[in-house]
């Protein structure tokens, strides 16, 4: 326990003044860091054998998000077309294996969607306004913490019905409604106290939707784990696993949250 909270405030310690002090340059430092660790632990994850594929996977992955953030949206069918190009020629020559071949390229093409593609919704969040937008950056790192934690809490404490033992055991439906309770209240309290105009029953929303997304993300992982034999998605995080395992639930809450503010608040 002691190892997990010095790693997770050594992390905080880095992360929080990048977000705050270096406006929206810092998320995109944070989110490129994560997409290039975050790609590493991947591959080791679903194609530790096809190390010769790496550097394409690392190519293409880090192209696809400089394109998602940085290019005009007239430019992303073309790309997305050579990107597409790319990767189906490695797994097609780099993969000796020809059993294995469409296999590597299907764990590949789902990473790109997992991984570059779920971050970029963080750049689109903080991009909405300078101040709110990192305010909503912090209410999704903050509501999907909170779920975690209080999904661990009150699992270790009432947990007796399995969520979803096939995939992840030790989960259970009392830790999930642990979970969505505190996400609720942070959430609450998160706007009531930064963003007061934002009506109290948003919270309540928000904070319930991302707890329950920050589940399916945490599953999703757990899915990917299994099903590779892999109990951590890394070791860079001392008691933490690796960055995956950290933002496994944020892959899922970010994209959720954006849709939420463009279609339900109407900010973007």
């Amino acid at each position: 326990m002691i190892t997990r909270i010095v790693s997770a405030l050594i992390a905080l310690a880095f992360a929080l003044p990048t977000l705050i002090y270096l406006g929206e340059e810092g998320t995109h430092i944070l989110v490129f860091l994560v997409a290039i660790f975050g790609a590493g632990e991947y591959l080791k994850m679903v194609a530790p054998d096809e190390k010769k594929i790496w550097p394409i996977f690392h190519f293409v992955s880090f192209l696809f998000l400089f394109t998602l953030i940085y290019l005009d949206p007239s430019h992303f069918l073309p790309i997305l077309g050579l990107l597409s190009l790319v990767l189906f020629s490695g797994a097609l020559f780099l993969v000796p294996d020809t059993n294995k071949g469409f296999e590597v390229l299907s764990r590949l093409g789902a990473g790109l969607l997992y991984l570059p593609f779920q971050l970029s919704f963080l750049i689109k969040i903080r991009e909405v306004d300078e101040e709110l937008g990192l305010y909503w950056i912090f209410l999704v790192l903050l509501s999907t913490w909170s779920a975690d934690s209080g999904a661990y809490f009150a699992g270790r404490a009432f947990g007796k019905n399995k969520l979803f033992p096939r995939v992840s055991p030790k989960k259970t439906w009392e830790g999930v409604f642990g979970g969505i309770l505190l996400a609720m209240v942070v959430a609450v309290a998160f706007l009531h106290w930064f963003q007061p105009e934002t009506k109290f029953y948003h919270g309540i929303a928000i904070g319930a939707i991302l707890a329950i997304v920050s589940v399916v993300g945490d599953l999703v992982e757990s899915l990917i784990k299994r099903s590779t034999g892999v109990k951590d998605s890394g070791s860079i995080l001392p008691g933490h696993g690796g960055v995956l395992d950290r933002v496994d639930s944020i892959l899922f809450t970010a994209p959720v949250t954006f849709l939420y503010l463009k279609y339900i608040l109407e900010v973007v």
